[in-house]
């Protein structure tokens, strides 16, 4: 057996020769865990930049129709929308075209 260091941490080679046999599945190995990363920031960002300021329009139908969720939660939930909404023109706008034309709120 022989020891050596590749890529910061102490191999050592387990007597399959020179073939790097070993090697190549640890680095295989290792190559397959980095790209979990990528997903779970596309997932992050597509919450924030898509699946949230959408899902105003479902909590506020069930909320004006069922009383499903608190208004105080819905409140402090979307007080960053709501803050884009009265500080911005094009979100208002979206968001006024949203709520009456894709969800038919008053």
């Amino acid at each position: 057996m022989r020891e050596r260091i590749a890529n910061g941490r102490l191999q050592i080679d387990g007597g399959y020769g020179s073939s790097g046999r070993m090697d190549e599945q640890a680095s295989a190995a290792e190559g397959e865990r980095g790209h979990g990363h990528g997903w779970g920031i596309f997932v992050v960002l597509f919450g924030i930049l898509v699946a949230y300021p959408l899902s105003v329009g479902p909590v506020m139908k069930l909320t004006y129709r069922k009383q499903a969720f608190p208004p105080l939660v819905v409140g402090v939930l979307y007080a960053p929308l709501q803050l884009l909404y009265q500080n911005s023109p094009v979100v208002k706008r979206f968001y006024d075209w949203y709520m009456r034309d894709v969800w038919k709120m008053p």
